[in-house]
């Protein structure tokens, strides 16, 4: 506990992050990332559906980043892989 910062010892987010850094293999993040990178709305997927796709990818992919800047990256990807109609 006394490498964490006051934030990650203070908040079940921090907590979350913490362990998820510590115990998710960089290859499996790794592997989320480019995931999150290539995903595109598949013919008859819901916008819904792509969301929930790219949320959790995202908790996959960045599992250190903080909401505020996940939300960032999730935003951009979803504005990318929608199809064009």
């Amino acid at each position: 506990m006394a490498c964490l910062s006051s934030e990650q010892q203070t908040s079940f987010e921090g907590l979350v992050s913490a362990s998820t850094q510590k115990f998710t293999p960089s290859e499996a993040t790794e592997t989320a990332q480019a995931e999150f990178e290539a995903i595109h709305q598949r013919t008859g997927e819901t916008l819904v559906e792509l969301h929930s796709d790219i949320k959790r990818l995202a908790d996959r992919a960045f599992p250190g980043l903080d909401l505020k800047a996940r939300e960032i990256f999730e935003n951009k990807q979803f504005l990318a892989a929608l199809a064009d109609r």
